[in-house]
């Protein structure tokens, strides 16, 4: 009997002992593997999105359900946006709010780019207890986040000006390069766009990088036309750099009479190609001439769907340039040249 008595002392004393271990974390009865982790279900804005800025994101997550319920670390390292290059751009904290749990960047990031979003591992958990003198709840063990990452683009909130159409074309060999006709797309305005018109905002460089002769922007019903300060024959290969902020869309105001640029409208540097050749003039009759028609007024070109089209006198000046259709003429002697995806075709014309 007393053998029995000593034991059961024995097992008594072990029983009470069990919360003591248990709080001093010696003794654990959690199965972690068997605890469900925190994983995020959705975001807003959603992984993938484009958006014109990154600054709040709302996110709802399914973990471990506990009396406690899930909980969020408020650490600066913890969560943070980096751009396309791996850089970190700003951090951001996250909150429990009634729909879930909010991420706040520290800055606002307006910056056209892609970025991603990093919620390192540990930041969401499920309490198993609270804690009365920190006034935190004690994670549960196994029930934090793996890393997640989520993806974002930010988009210009505006359309910008982009180049659709040259005449001359990218890349082509010319006579001479003295205008050239434009047609340009961006964001819809009731004003449409405008074009600033400015020295050094347009200019022509030679094969060395040497700026060559300027050119200045105005509005004409085809769309917009470049005119070089000087007329450039000698034979090379050139550049024409369009320089930023040179087209935008516009709004017009009724008080100072001037044309508004649309923030984040005006286009970017844009540069086309240019040959000027002793063996290209339009003074070369091509043998296919017979393929360029002028009759009431409308230019037409057989064998060619949309040809460009450069009309000039004889003396080489370029006075239209457009595709095929109607000619507003003076009369007189015309050379008339037609291009299309490699296809070419030059004819001399008689306006009476």
């Amino acid at each position: 009997m007393q053998g029995l008595t000593i034991a059961s002392c024995m097992i008594g004393a072990s029983m009470l002992g069990a919360p003591e271990a248990l709080a001093a974390g010696s003794i654990s009865t959690t199965d972690v593997s068997a605890v469900q982790p925190c994983t995020l279900v959705s975001s807003t804005p959603e992984d993938g999105a484009t958006v014109e800025k990154l600054e709040v994101f709302q996110t709802v997550w399914e973990g471990e359900e506990t009396e406690w319920g899930m909980d969020a670390l408020n650490i600066r390292d913890g969560i943070y946006l980096s751009n396309a290059a791996g850089e970190i751009v700003t951090y951001g904290r996250m909150r429990s709010v009634p729909t879930g749990f909010q991420i706040s960047l520290d800055e606002v990031v307006t910056t056209p780019g892609e970025y991603t979003l990093t919620i390192t591992a540990g930041m969401m958990f499920a309490g198993a207890d609270f804690d009365e003198e920190t006034f935190k709840l004690v994670p549960l063990a196994g029930s934090e986040n793996a890393e997640t990452v989520l993806h974002f683009t930010i988009a210009p909130a505006v359309k910008p000006c982009v180049l659709v159409s040259s005449t001359p074309e990218d890349g082509a060999t010319v006579e001479k390069l003295e205008v050239f006709q434009t047609v340009w797309e961006g964001e819809e305005t009731e004003w449409g766009m405008d074009a600033l018109n400015i020295r050094d905002g347009i200019y022509l460089s030679n094969a060395a990088g040497e700026i060559v002769t300027y050119g200045r922007m105005r509005g004409v019903p085809s769309g917009i036309q470049i005119t070089l300060d000087e007329v450039v024959t000698t034979p090379g290969e050139y550049t024409l750099t369009i320089t930023a902020g040179m087209v935008r869309a516009s709004n017009f105001d009724e008080e100072t009479f001037d044309m508004v640029p649309l923030a984040g409208s005006e286009n970017a540097e844009t540069v086309l190609s240019f040959k000027v050749s002793e063996n290209v003039g339009v003074g070369t009759i091509a043998a296919d001439s017979q393929a360029i028609r002028y009759i009431g007024g409308e230019l037409t070109v057989a064998g060619m769907e949309e040809p460009a089209i450069s009309v000039y006198t004889l003396t080489g000046e370029l006075v239209a340039a457009g595709t095929a259709g109607a000619y507003d003429l003076l009369p007189g002697v015309y050379v008339v040249k037609a291009a299309e995806q490699g296809k070419d075709a030059v004819a001399k014309i008689i306006v009476k």
